[in-house]
């Protein structure tokens, strides 16, 4: 490989290389070799809970590390409390519920679940999902329908743009944040059912969705 490994990303190898769509791409293999210390950076291994400050393996050692990526903003996956719950769902309950909700796997306690988050919500009902992603891309993939239209800010994640994919509706994008652009989606789109998908805050870039301005125009 004559470029630099550090200087490359996934993005890189976006085409098969062979005709056997099994076989491994031999430029990519041959980044992952070289680059290692690079790949390595990537899916470090969890030596402790994922806690705020943790610690991974790195370079084969033990290394005290402050966790930017968990999805554990409440340290609840750490409360004593909660880890005590969990012990006794096992108890009970067995190691997960091996089936999907709708056929096997809705227990007692999922509903239980449920029936709290949409009471503390006071909401009339509740559905709970094992990951945010799964939230978001089952969401939109419901709620939308084939001859529907979803108006995406460019930098929604990816979990919204596959619930679009999914439902099969057409999609639009807009330019983050701009209500301009947004107005302009709309319009493009107009006389088909629509809806527009932002978030609060985008995870990726850490800033917040100008709502206020976004849903004056949605309104409009």
């Amino acid at each position: 490989m004559s470029e630099d490994p550090a200087k490359l990303s996934l993005s890189n190898f976006l085409a098969g290389e062979t005709n056997d769509p099994l076989e491994a791409p031999p430029s990519f293999t041959n980044w992952m070799r070289v680059g290692a210390w690079a790949v390595k950076l990537y899916e470090p291994e969890l030596l402790a809970s994922a806690d705020a400050r943790t610690t991974i393996s790195y370079g084969g050692q033990p290394k005290s590390v402050i966790n930017l990526c968990s999805y554990n903003y409440l340290g609840l996956a750490n409360h004593p409390e909660v880890i005590a719950a969990a012990h006794e769902a096992l108890r009970t309950h067995g190691l997960g519920a091996c089936g999907s909700p709708m056929l096997s796997g809705m227990t007692d306690l999922h509903r239980e679940l449920e029936r709290r988050v949409a009471q503390f919500l006071q909401r009339e009902d509740a559905m709970i999902f094992n990951s945010g992603f799964g939230g978001a891309l089952g969401t939109i993939s419901g709620l939308l329908r084939k001859t529907d239209v979803a108006i995406l800010d460019n930098r929604s994640h990816l979990s919204l743009r596959d619930g679009a994919i999914l439902s099969r509706c057409r999609t639009e994008k807009f330019e983050h944040n701009d209500s301009g652009s947004l107005d302009a989606a709309l319009a493009r789109q107009k006389g088909r059912r629509q809806l527009v998908i932002v978030e609060g805050i985008y995870s990726m870039d850490g800033d917040f969705g100008n709502l206020p301005e976004l849903l004056a125009v949605a309104d409009s």
